[in-house]
Formats: C-alpha cells, sequence, structure tokens
C-alpha cells in the first residue's frame, strides 16, 4: 500500500519546478517527477496572489485537495505509481465546474505517466 503525505518545504516545490514534468489545463498545472521517498505519493498544492486574494486562494485550493482526496486518498488501489506531484491554482479554478476539475485531473495525470510508461 502507498503512503500519501504533503510536500512542505519550499525546496521540495523548487526541485519538482525545475526538474518534473507538467501539463497545463485552464485551472492548473500538474508538475509530477519520481518520489524522493520510496513507495510515497507526495503532493503540494499552491495558489499565487494572481488567483485572487486569501478567500480565492484558499477556495481554489480546498478544491486541489478534494481532487487529490477523490483520485488518490479514497482510492487505495491507485493505478498510479509513487510520485511527487505539486499542484498550481488557476484562474479557471474558481469558476469551472468540479466534474471537470476531475476530468481535466485525471486526463492530465494520465498524459504525464504515458510520457514515460507509468514512470513519474
Amino acid at each position: 500500500m502507498m503512503h500519501v503525505c504533503h510536500l512542505k518545504k519550499r525546496s521540495e516545490f523548487v526541485s519538482l519546478n525545475e526538474s518534473g514534468r507538467s501539463w497545463v489545463t485552464p485551472a492548473f498545472v500538474v508538475l509530477v517527477k519520481a518520489p524522493a521517498v520510496p513507495d510515497t505519493f507526495r503532493y503540494g498544492i499552491t495558489a499565487s496572489r494572481k488567483i485572487g486574494g486569501a478567500v480565492q486562494r484558499n477556495r481554489a485550493k480546498r478544491r486541489l485537495r478534494a481532487i487529490v482526496d477523490a483520485f488518490v486518498r479514497l482510492n487505495p488501489q491507485t493505478p498510479y505509481p509513487p510520485m511527487d506531484m505539486v499542484l498550481i491554482a488557476r484562474q479557471g479554478m474558481l469558476t469551472m465546474p468540479f466534474d471537470k476539475l476531475e476530468r481535466d485531473f485525471g486526463w492530465a495525470l494520465g498524459k504525464l505517466l504515458a510520457q514515460n510508461e507509468g514512470q513519474p
């Protein structure tokens, strides 16, 4: 069973930005790379001030957290390999319907994993 935890340090976010693969959607950017810790799915979520004030940024982060929960945390038999992931909120995150966000996340993650035959 894969262990799920959060990326917390700025250096972990920067490392993913420098050496990870990315996929851009209208609502968010997904960055992934091979895990620093084996058998672990680590993820981080960020929203800049471009999104809006604190209320809008927190709403965007809550929505992204719910998407990750739906795909990874609530499904212990997840088909995804261990990886480090960062989700960056974009302006579309605030207005896009949640089911569309979930579809986009699954599609983007599938594309990223297919680029390297399932290895982040």
